[in-house]
């Protein structure tokens, strides 16, 4: 570090530590970045913004972060304690920089401006929203893309939407995130009985993990089950389903039902980060169908754990897998169901789990710690230098 220790004021105002939220993309973020900062924050000062009443870790208060309590009850008032609050805390404490890890770009203050856009899927895909949300996030994505002295963003895929979108060519930093689940892999062969305690039965499977949302595209993946099934020597082969229910898809039993697989669909829920590494490790493989990901941990956390993976072809998931992976078009159940097929009547898994060990080395959250405030610095002591990157 070069020259006096910076003031950063963090917005963590997304900060959820509960079970179910605190794997949630955002939240799994917000809560890794307060590790990262807590554990090598290069003697920056931070004043950090949390909700009122939310739990905060012990290593967090150890690292010397500063927190500060947010209170609202309504989006509306997050809304503006986001845009309009932060030009007095950054007067109050004297702040260099104010980083807002989830898009709320605050109004013109006399810090620089710093955000975390984490993709463009409410610009991209409205219709995933419920329409006022949708309206809101396309303002406050346009805003903050257009109007940030910096901009951080989790792939070099990001980055090329939102140069696309908005004409923001600089300065864009890509900080790639790193795993959610810390737990360590587990062999194959131990992992049937973690199994049958979460209602597991099926001795074939695959295993899909994600929030239970349209974006997810669960509905094709089903549907190339179907077509996997109807082949009688991948008849076996069930689907496992992890994730906490999302919304528009409480019907989704009815449509499992309709193609005949009410016995071959297990939906656990939640589960916790412990028991996740067994579901990798049983699965045939780990399939993630998603239509659009701004970064895909879900892929990087099954190839740590020793799971193939087969992935929807967006580059952002590319990315994350690079050539350890198999790709289909996420958009068609014959794409889907190939790519399955193919991988059942093949030999290759043990490579891709090899490949995929030796992928998933490329990303960690120190990492990411150190590109942001790498990032944040230049913004701060050296902007020019940072337009050129």
């Amino acid at each position: 570090m070069h020259g006096r220790p910076l003031r950063i004021g963090v917005s963590a105002v997304l900060l959820d530590t509960r079970d179910g939220y605190r794997k949630a993309g955002i939240g799994r973020y917000v809560m890794r970045m307060l590790d990262g900062l807590a554990e090598r924050g290069r003697g920056h000062r931070y004043e950090i913004y949390v909700p009122s009443g939310m739990p905060l870790e012990d290593r967090w208060l150890a690292g010397g972060l500063r927190f500060h309590e947010v209170s609202f009850s309504r989006r509306p008032q997050r809304v503006w304690w986001e845009f309009a609050r932060p030009a007095s805390e950054v007067e109050a404490h004297r702040l260099d920089a104010w980083f807002s890890m989830a898009t709320g770009l605050p109004c013109k203050c006399s810090a620089k401006r710093v955000v975390m856009i984490h993709d463009l899927v409410p610009v991209l895909y409205p219709e995933f929203f419920k329409r006022r949300k949708a309206v809101y996030q396309k303002w406050a994505l346009a805003y903050a893309c257009r109007n940030a002295d910096l901009v951080l963003t989790n792939s070099e895929a990001t980055a090329s939407d939102i140069r696309r979108v908005y004409g923001r060519q600089s300065p864009i930093a890509v900080t790639p995130l790193g795993p959610g689940n810390d737990a360590p892999p587990i062999a194959r062969e131990d992992s049937r009985q973690r199994l049958e305690a979460l209602g597991v039965a099926q001795p074939r499977f695959f295993f899909t993990l994600g929030t239970l949302e349209p974006r997810k595209n669960l509905r094709r993946l089903i549907e190339a089950l179907a077509v996997v099934r109807s082949d009688p020597s991948t008849a076996d082969v069930g689907l496992v389903v992890a994730g906490a229910p999302g919304w528009r898809e409480s019907d989704i039993g009815e449509f499992i039902s309709q193609h005949g697989l009410g016995d071959a669909v297990t939906f656990l829920g939640y589960v916790p980060d412990e028991d996740l590494p067994a579901l990798f490790a049983a699965a045939e493989a780990f399939v993630f169908p998603s239509l659009y990901e701004g970064f895909g941990i879900p892929v990087l956390e099954a190839m740590r754990a020793g799971a193939p993976v087969l992935s929807g072809d967006h580059a952002a998931m590319m990315e994350v897998g690079g050539d350890a992976c198999r790709y289909f078009e996420a958009r068609s159940v014959e794409s889907i169901a190939g790519a399955m097929g193919e991988f059942l009547r093949g030999s290759g898994r043990d490579e891709m789990v090899a490949k995929g060990f030796v992928q998933a080395q490329r990303f960690d959250w120190a990492r990411t710690v150190d590109l942001t405030l790498d990032a944040i610095e230049a913004c701060v002591r050296n902007p020019e230098r940072l337009k050129r990157v």
